[in-house]
């Protein structure tokens, strides 16, 4: 299993404050002034490419950082995490688990 955990954010053009980009979205907000950002969706594939492509090739815990349209995307590879604590999960805990819940059945 491979994860790639991804991190974009802007600078804010009034306030100078990063502005992180938590959705998929057209336009975002600077939590500081409240200005708006457009983000394209040429913008968006420009941004997700590299770690779409990239990261399942990088080494684990490998880093990169790649920049479009004014913002800044940075990308790790990851072993399986919980998405709440950041908590590397065992791929043998994953097994068996789905092999306990009969997921693998569903497949045949």
């Amino acid at each position: 299993m491979i994860s790639v955990a991804v991190r974009i954010e802007t600078e804010c053009g009034t306030c100078r404050m990063p502005i992180p980009v938590n959705t998929l979205a057209r336009e975002v907000g600077c939590p500081s002034c409240g200005r708006s950002a457009q983000v394209s969706g040429d913008i968006w594939q420009a941004l997700l490419r590299d770690p779409v492509y990239d990261g399942p090739r990088m080494l684990r815990n490998e880093g990169r950082r790649s920049r479009a349209g004014g913002l800044s995307v940075a990308y790790t590879r990851l072993g399986p995490c919980c998405q709440g604590c950041g908590k590397e999960i065992p791929v043998a805990s994953i097994v068996e688990v789905r092999g306990s819940t009969g997921t693998h059945a569903a497949r045949r």
